[in-house]
Parts: structure tokens; sequence; C-alpha cells
């Protein structure tokens, strides 16, 4: 991938292509982060044990960035908590949003050009 990324970009340095794997490694934690929300969502539903296994592992990922938004958003009759959903929504946004600021940026810096923004549009979106 990099390679292909390198004839897109026309970048004949490895080392202008930093910033390229750093986002590819951004957009692939924001997805993984939130498959997992979506997978611990459903087990919270199936398995009510609170100290199952399965439950624990999910549970200690997702809790570092739910914890904070449960001191403002309180659970719908005390019951449906919604800040995995509120995460959802801002990871879904940051999926569509986040290639369209950094192909901004790439080409304000010069570091590409007008036929390699389309080709990274293309392979960013997957």
């Amino acid at each position: 991938e990099i390679s292909l990324l390198s004839l897109l970009l026309g970048v004949q340095n490895y080392a202008a292509l930093i910033p390229v794997i750093a986002f590819r490694s951004f957009i692939i934690l924001i997805n993984t982060y939130f498959y997992i929300l979506i997978i611990s969502a459903i087990v919270s539903w199936i398995n009510r044990d609170p100290y199952h296994p399965v439950h624990l592992f999910f549970g200690a990922i997702t809790a570092p960035l739910l914890r904070p938004l449960r001191k403002y958003i309180k659970p719908v009759g005390g019951v449906l908590d919604l800040t995995p959903m509120l995460v959802l929504l801002i990871i879904y946004f940051l999926q569509i949003q986040t290639p369209l600021w950094f192909l901004q940026t790439m080409q304000s810096l010069g570091l590409a050009n007008d036929g390699a923004i389309n080709a990274l549009i293309g392979l960013m979106a997957r």
C-alpha cells in the first residue's frame, strides 16, 4: 500500500509518506473502535453478567472513552445508556470528515497533486 501511495502521490522519498501512514493508522484505529463499541453493546444485551470475562474485556476497552461522557449524559429512564450511540456518531463523523481534512492539508502543503487527491479519496474511503 505504501508503494502504491508513493506512486499516486508522486513521492520519491518514503519519509514524505509518514503523514499518510499516520493517517491510515488513525483510520484503522477509529474503525476498530467503532466495531468494538458495536460488539460491546451486543454483548451487554446478550450477557447481563457484569463479571463475565467477555463483558469485562469490552468494558475495559470502551470505558476510558465512555466514562467521561457518562458524567454528562445520564441513562434515559435510568436504564438506557446513550453514550455508546453518541460515540458511534462521533466516530462516524470522523470517518467521513477526517479524510477530507487530511487531503486538504496535504494539498495545501504541496505534498499531493490533483490527480493523486482523487486517487487518495478512493483509497482512504475504504
